[in-house]
């Protein structure tokens, strides 16, 4: 049997964003964290006690850190050095990826940096296997081949609307003979769960690890941008495919009202 762990939007480096208390910079600085990455930090303990060591595969499904924030300014930055952001993602990573077979994929560009694979360099410490944009996957001695990407196009406001779109329109390339058939589809970057098995195939979007922004650029779709924290476990066993969800509530938003 195949046990695949699914992880993914990290955004190392936002304040909304996952972060090490104990990883120390390059110059010995401890950062601490915020109320809420405190509970998100815990929620990663958590969820490393919950999966234990019974997977097999690690896919890393990107924007493992936020990067720059250009667009605002590089406001809500824990730290703006992208290496010392990818060094806390890899001191996150490292004992989960630990002798697992791990295959990793690029997030997005205003996550990314102009000049370097930041997604590629993280896969590549871990001993991973980069698939760049978008990867079709076999796993050994199994006739499933499994289609990763970060994500791409509009954010789904109805979930299931946007993941039957998507298996309508990869049976269509399927049958003419342009892509391989994949019966697993799996996506991030919109930081939400969502699973749906339709004509033969499993249609996955991925949580993530950053809760909602609080920023200009956010605070109109609000309510649409509360996300699901969390990772996926698929396991594949001949023809049998299960896929288990690890969701944790943060109750941080919930609390975070101002009494005047």
């Amino acid at each position: 049997m195949k046990k695949i762990l699914c992880l993914g939007d990290l955004h190392c480096g936002s304040v909304f964003g996952l972060w090490n208390p104990n990883y120390k910079t390059r110059y010995q600085n401890v950062i601490k964290l915020n109320p809420l990455q405190e509970e998100l930090f815990n929620k990663w303990e958590l969820l490393k006690e919950s999966i234990g060591k019974d997977y097999t595969h690690v896919f890393l499904l990107g924007d493992l850190i936020d990067g720059l924030n250009k667009n605002n300014y590089g406001k809500e930055r824990m730290i703006s050095d992208i290496n010392e952001q990818v060094g806390c993602a890899l001191s996150l990573l490292k004992p989960i990826c630990n002798k697992k077979e791990t295959i990793g994929i690029t997030g997005s560009r205003y996550h990314n940096s102009a000049d370097f694979e930041v997604d590629r360099k993280i896969c590549d410490d871990l001993n991973g296997h980069f698939g760049g944009a978008i990867a079709n996957v076999r796993l050994k001695n199994s006739n499933k081949v499994i289609n990763i990407a970060h994500g791409g196009g509009f954010p789904p406001q109805y979930i299931g609307t946007r993941m039957s779109k998507e298996i309508l329109l990869s049976l269509t390339s399927e049958h003419l003979n342009k892509i391989p058939i994949a019966t697993i589809l799996i996506r991030a970057h919109f930081h939400c769960y969502g699973h749906l098995e339709m004509l033969g195939k499993h249609f996955i979007y991925n949580p993530g690890w950053e809760s909602a922004r609080r920023n200009i650029h956010s605070a109109p779709n609000f309510f649409r941008f509360q996300p699901d924290i969390g990772a996926v476990l698929i396991s594949i066993d001949e023809d049998e495919i299960n896929v288990k969800p690890f969701l944790y509530q943060i109750e941080y938003e919930r609390k975070n009202i101002k009494v005047i």
